[in-house]
């Protein structure tokens, strides 16, 4: 299990026997992002979903919410490739750990500075998302 939390999660990652398979990181950066996207991979099969709603008990129990799936392969694939930006993040985010510590990913030594959000920034910033076209 994977977990990319914009601010507070009750979940301790990489406790034994209890959450060791679970791995968080918390990116706070310029902007106030926190893609409400969810991945569930079963057999090889992935499934993606937009919603509403984080994942936060008062969100999935006394509201009305939506989520709805990325059927398009496309789409998919590009959200996929957002998140794992985010998880190549070496510069803003921090990595979420039975120690409490919210230590910066440790960058290891001649790897380049990767910055999720700039680079989306830079990614998107000249073209109406994917589809390529100049922004007015």
């Amino acid at each position: 299990v994977r977990l990319i939390i914009r601010g507070i999660c009750c979940i301790v990652p990489g406790i034994k026997g209890m959450s060791e398979r679970i791995r968080g990181i918390s990116i706070v950066d310029r902007y106030l992002e926190h893609t409400r996207a969810y991945v569930f991979t079963n057999g090889g099969r992935v499934e993606a979903y937009l919603a509403s709603a984080d994942w936060m008990e008062r969100n999935m129990d006394r509201r009305v919410e939506v989520a709805f799936p990325l059927l398009d392969p496309t789409v998919k694939q590009e959200l996929l490739d957002f998140l794992e930006l985010q998880w190549r993040d070496n510069v803003k985010a921090r990595v979420l750990d039975a120690g409490l510590t919210n230590a910066y990913v440790a960058r290891p030594p001649g790897a380049p500075a990767v910055r999720a959000q700039e680079a989306v920034r830079q990614l998107l910033g000249g073209t109406n998302g994917s589809s390529g076209k100049k922004r007015n």
